[in-house]
């Protein structure tokens, strides 16, 4: 089988496969400006690969995505950000980008465990006795962060309260 290729402005292009989680791709592909009509999923368990991923050889599309994901990014949903949204309007949501593109639209920040990490601290009250402005934040992260010195609540959801 062949790679995917696309034409731009007359010269022929391959498309950009990512590996391995379909869903950093597809955020970060959004993030530099590729309309998601120009992504498509490879699904490389099927019989007959050429027909199941016809849309991956389509001229238009420039990002191929691998039909792969991690299981603990995937269990953050909309749901909860709507939900923790609800409980308090001001929360701040900060994500991964291999969280779901839902999940990632409606955050307010997304970053490394380390950008996530560093927002949060930035928020806290200074110790030497200043104080910094209180702030209710969310974030959907793995956990190794529970080491950073950030509460968890919740297995899914890190609520780090004023």
């Amino acid at each position: 089988m062949r790679a995917p290729c696309w034409s731009g402005r007359g010269a022929t292009s391959r498309a950009r496969f990512f590996f391995p989680d379909q869903n950093l791709g597809r955020n970060t592909a959004v993030a530099m400006g590729v309309p998601l009509e120009h992504m498509a999923d490879w699904e490389w368990r099927a019989h007959d690969l050429e027909r199941a991923n016809a849309r991956c050889l389509r001229p238009e599309t420039r990002i191929v995505l691998w039909r792969g994901w991690c299981s603990v990014h995937t269990k953050f949903t909309l749901a909860q950000v709507q939900q923790a949204r609800a409980e308090d309007p001001a929360v701040r949501v900060l994500v991964h980008p291999e969280c779901s593109f839902d999940v990632v639209q409606h955050a307010d920040l997304v970053g490394s465990t380390e950008f996530i990490i560093d927002q949060v601290r930035r928020a806290l009250p200074a110790r030497a006795g200043r104080s910094a402005p209180r702030s209710t934040w969310s974030t959907a992260c793995s956990s190794s962060i529970r080491s950073s010195g950030c509460a968890r609540s919740r297995p899914t959801c890190a609520r780090v309260p004023p």
